[in-house]
């Protein structure tokens, strides 16, 4: 009799620790098309943006979308594994956060509505080519107290994304080889090949002694 019980205890915890390993389905990251991007991906993000305002910079795509049927909250937990240069910026849910060094950093609590995507606006700006590689995990979060003492505690592991924020020099994508130019190469900031004299607007010259530089040519 001892055995059977002891058999069944082992049963349920077994039960209940994987119940609480799984992930919660209440909120879902999805990509810039409002495509849902599956727990434990990894995306790799390349495509620089040049903004006169803010600097280059190059965006995760990533949205959060309540699936839940009901308000929920949330908060974000996203672990900066590498930087090789530059800053890094996530606002969401309210605030902005912004920092320059690896390490685990968590956003304040916000709700969002059944249905609704918000995007975590969270950029990388580099400073030099480079990578910054970025774990985004969720939490769902309850309220607890009431007003104006309300606050809010764990209630579980929501999905978890890694980005890769990749910036190439565009000349060494297009000219694997060795060889000596004998003119100039433009190229834009995705690395397609432009014709100098017609190129407008922020680009990449690779000149004949080897230099690379971006120029602005309004």
């Amino acid at each position: 009799m001892k055995r059977i019980i002891l058999n069944a205890c082992l049963f349920l915890c077994c039960g209940a620790m994987t119940a609480m390993a799984q992930t919660d389905g209440t909120f879902q990251f999805v990509d810039k098309d409002g495509h849902g991007i599956a727990d434990g991906s990894t995306v790799t993000m390349n495509e620089l943006t040049a903004d006169d305002f803010l600097g280059n910079f190059i965006n995760s795509g990533l949205s959060v979308k309540n699936v839940s049927g009901e308000q929920a909250f949330i908060r974000l937990v996203y672990h900066i594994a590498a930087i090789d240069n530059g800053s890094f910026q996530v606002c969401f849910p309210v605030n902005c956060i912004t920092q320059d060094a690896i390490g685990t950093f968590v956003t304040e609590t916000g709700n969002i509505q059944p249905e609704a995507v918000v995007s975590l606006q969270s950029e990388w700006f580099p400073t030099a080519y480079g990578r910054c590689t970025t774990t985004y995990s969720i939490e769902v979060m309850g309220e607890t107290g009431f007003a104006p003492k309300i606050s809010y505690e764990k209630l579980a592991d929501g999905p978890s994304v890694t980005v890769i924020f990749d910036y190439r020099d565009p000349a060494s994508v297009n000219s694997p080889q060795c060889e000596a130019l004998t003119s100039t190469q433009c190229y834009d900031l995705q690395g397609r090949r432009l014709d100098r004299h017609a190129a407008k607007g922020l680009h990449i010259e690779r000149r004949q002694d080897g230099r690379v530089v971006k120029l602005l040519t309004r």
